[in-house]
């Protein structure tokens, strides 16, 4: 650090307003996804509710509310104008999406629907429920049409035949069955028998003459529609979730209006199969074969595999994901020119330029761990899992994801070598750092590996960047109390070797007694800060580690740790529920911020120094001016803890994460809101103005209107009581009708709510009869009724205004008394 004497402040915006900019919330938790493929919409379920996701920009078009039970299955209609959700409470509900209301709701099982499909024509839904029972019901009329009962367990997957003309459904389940069932005449057609384990998924060739099986045997089996008999069996060698026809929407709709089938002995296109290898393969039914595989990614693997596959159009697919992703494909060519012949074997080549890049919407990140930006344009997140990702801070678009930790990742800091080039440092539950050279234009590389701790690594810290300097050590603190300093002096910028480099250590410390959980480097790189669940902050040299001081005062462990870029000064977070200022010199205690109302789990400076940000397990985010210790400003928008917080340009930009997966990106909008704030404040003199140039030239109508625009209930009395004065009967009448027929219904609540605190005071109430009285006088009790809250007003109008006329009604009396005195 520099010598005892402050350095000058930068000059500073003191920023107070911050609004969020973008925002990352879970709207995927698992299970099939439905998709409309005119409107390339897809419904999906989130907990209770389901969202609605444009497919061509990825966004969250609108959120359907749940019952307060989860949801269990999900069916989108193929015009994309209503949505039928059934969840575990046994309620099936029917949405329409342009009005965002529940039009139906019914409950046919008594057990959860586990699937619904609706037929080509749009007229029928069928509900598969797990009490071993399907049911179709009609969509336009809402009644029950079928009631079928057969399968000896739970039924996982429904099909409608694809011809209009051919009233077949398909539907099987954990009884290792596949079922036919004819709609006209209501019976079981055929009961097909060739799975040794349940049956996960159906699907029906674009000619609707053949029937595809998969299952947890690892076999699909291919179905005559026609005899009811098996054509084929490939074995499949894992687990499949989901196996699909490549058939496009063309393609069905061109089998749908053929009379006649000109559908060979075996299917005429590629199907496709997701499972637990995480891969997505295309199989040649004529051959027997699978011609070409493709890992979604490591993670997928890992996760369990894909969940579901889905064609859009002709050249969209979707695939879905066990870990709660949605990954969107291209189809170099069209569906019809891929699937053109089977005959033909394709090259490596070919299969190689076929299928273009995904891209992926990760649909919930279950709890933020940590977080930083990379540039303000881009955030590195790390999750309830031992993967990182890289999103856009904009658009929130999962650019890439890093694959390299085995448990969960707690700990992330990022390091600027160049505006397009970052290092990245993770840390966790597997006792290893590594680190990350990230370009943003491709996925980052792991450039350095160091593997020492013998517990969790909790927080890391990368040294200040220093002008003509590059970094030259990674510090890092574990669940041991040990704290561990790195050498990166390995790392150059022309570095281009792919194997990571093994890490040594510099020096090592046992500086805690328990967890360290948070680390963080001096302005000049000279000294090191570490916070522990010891309840204390110490202060290290680096690089030796050796101890310098300890700050003591804290009641409970201390979270995080931050250096003022200005001050001799140290600013900590506690569980204590405060923050504090500590002098490097002394070790005192200079100042404690008290506003939280549960732990403070992070902390940084903003504005060059002259302000701290805070954020707690109440979910608050806090800004404070150091000087006066006062909270500028508190946000209310998180719902869990907040465990991360990163700035960008001296907080004109931050993000925080919480436990519950949500990421918000905030923006600084102090200068805008001032400057509204002045607009205001010039538009209100003038409004002023105009109340009392009315007044003077006896408009007392829209002097009236503007006071009442302006919630001034004094100035609205003085311009009844003058309007009464200066006008003559038939004058006040009409300045009366002008005034109680601009009146909109919350304008008349309002006026009541005047009313009743006029009605109050022995001096004002005159005012308030009158305005009753014209108002009573002049609108319609039906219209005053209706009024939502308008009753309250009167029951307190009612108690005084008896009071008022007890008091005339006296003073009327004793008159009577002068009267017989005067005779």
């Amino acid at each position: 650090m520099d010598g005892p004497g402050k350095r000058k402040a930068p000059t500073a915006t003191v920023r107070s307003e911050y609004e969020v900019e973008s925002k990352l919330k879970p709207f995927y938790t698992g299970g099939r996804v439905s998709v409309c493929r005119s409107k390339k919409l897809a419904a999906c379920a989130c907990g209770e509710e389901v969202t609605i996701l444009c497919l061509e920009t990825g966004k969250v078009k609108q959120t359907i509310p749940g019952d307060s039970a989860l949801v269990s299955s999900v069916c989108l209609s193929e015009n994309g104008r209503d949505v039928f959700i059934a969840s575990r409470s046994l309620q099936c509900s029917q949405w329409d999406l342009e009005t965002q209301r529940c039009t139906r709701r019914f409950k046919g099982h008594k057990a959860p629907i586990l699937h619904m499909c609706i037929d080509s024509q749009g007229l029928y839904l069928c509900t598969a429920g797990a009490d071993n029972a399907v049911k179709v019901w009609d969509i336009q009329e809402g009644y029950l049409t079928h009631s079928f009962k057969g399968h000896q367990g739970v039924v996982l997957f429904s099909a409608f035949h694809p011809h209009p003309k051919r009233y077949h459904l398909y539907t099987c389940g954990d009884d290792t069955t596949v079922k036919v069932w004819d709609l006209k005449s209501k019976k079981c057609l055929a009961t097909l028998k060739a799975h040794l384990s349940t049956v996960t998924s159906l699907s029906l060739s674009p000619c609707g003459e053949f029937l595809l099986s998969c299952g947890q045997d690892s076999m699909a089996h291919i179905w005559s529609v026609q005899s009811l008999k098996k054509v084929s069996s490939i074995p499949l060698n894992e687990v499949t979730n989901s196996a699909v026809f490549l058939a496009s929407k063309d393609m069905v709709l061109h089998s749908r209006n053929s009379e006649e089938s000109t559908a060979g002995t075996k299917p005429s296109c590629y199907f496709v199969t997701v499972g637990q290898s995480g891969k997505v393969r295309f199989w040649n039914p004529k051959k027997f074969l699978c011609e070409h595989e493709f890992g979604v990614d490591d993670t997928c693997e890992k996760e369990g595999g894909c969940l579901d596959f889905v064609v859009v159009d002709n050249s969209t697919i979707l695939c879905t994901t066990l870990d709660c992703r949605i990954l969107t494909y291209q189809l170099k060519d069209e569906i019809e020119a891929f699937s053109d012949s089977l005959d033909t074997r394709r090259p490596d080549a070919f299969w190689k330029g076929l299928i273009t890049g995904s891209e992926q919407l990760v649909g919930n990140n279950e709890q933020i761990t940590d977080l930083c930006f990379l540039g303000p344009k881009h955030l590195v997140i790390a999750t309830n899992s031992q993967y990182i990702r890289v999103y856009d801070a904009e658009t929130f678009a999962c650019l890439s994801s890093c694959a390299g930790h085995t448990d969960i990742v707690l700990a992330l800091q990022a390091f600027e070598i160049s505006p397009e080039r970052y290092l990245v440092a993770s840390g966790g539950k597997d006792n290893t750092l590594l680190v990350w050279d990230s370009t943003l234009s491709v996925d980052a590389l792991c450039c350095g590996k160091a593997e020492g701790h013998f517990s969790a690594i909790e927080c890391l810290a990368f040294p200040a960047k220093v002008a003509g300097k590059t970094v030259d050590y990674v510090c890092s603190g574990d669940g041991d109390g040990f704290i561990k300093l790195w050498d990166m002096s390995w790392f150059s910028p022309s570095r281009k070797e792919k194997e990571a480099h093994s890490m040594t250590t510099l020096s090592t410390t046992a500086g805690h007694e328990k967890d360290v959980n948070t680390v963080a480097f001096s302005p000049d790189n000279k000294l090191i800060c570490t916070g522990s669940q010891d309840k204390l902050a110490k202060l290290w040299s680096v690089p030796s580690l050796a101890p310098v001081r300890t700050f003591r005062g804290h009641s409970r462990g201390i979270w995080s740790v931050c250096f003022s870029p200005i001050d001799q000064i140290v600013c900590t977070a506690s569980g204590d529920k405060t923050l504090r200022l500590w002098s490097i010199q002394d070790g005192t205690c200079l100042r404690s911020f008290q506003g939280h109302t549960s732990s403070v789990l992070k902390v940084c400076y903003i504005s060059f120094g002259v302000q701290v940000i805070s954020t707690g397990a109440d979910g608050l985010v806090k800004v404070w001016n150091v000087s006066s210790a006062e909270c500028v400003n508190t946000f209310d928008s998180h719902e869990d803890k907040i465990w991360a917080l990163s700035v960008c340009d001296q907080g004109e930009n931050f993000a925080s994460g919480s436990g519950d997966g949500e990421v918000f990106v905030w923006k600084d909008h102090t200068d805008q809101k001032a400057l509204e704030e002045r607009r205001a404040e010039a538009d209100l003199i003038k409004k002023k103005q105009k109340i009392s140039d009315a007044v003077y030239r006896g408009s007392y109508t829209s002097a009236f209107r503007l006071a009442l625009d302006l919630k001034y209930p004094g100035q609205l009395h003085r311009i009844i009581t003058q309007a009464m004065k200066s006008e003559e009967t038939e004058a006040a009448e009409a300045f009366w009708g002008e005034v109680v027929e601009s009146l909109s219904d919350e304008d008349i609540k309002e006026c009541f709510r005047y009313a009743s605190d006029w009605n109050t005071n022995s001096k004002l109430y005159l005012c308030s009869q009158l305005l009753q009285h014209n108002i009573f006088s002049r609108v319609h009790p039906d219209r005053l009724s209706a009024i939502s809250g308008l009753a309250d007003v009167w029951n307190a109008l009612t108690a005084y205004s008896q009071r008022h006329s007890k008091r005339i009604d006296t003073l009327r009396r004793s008159t009577y008394m002068l009267d017989y005195a005067l005779k």
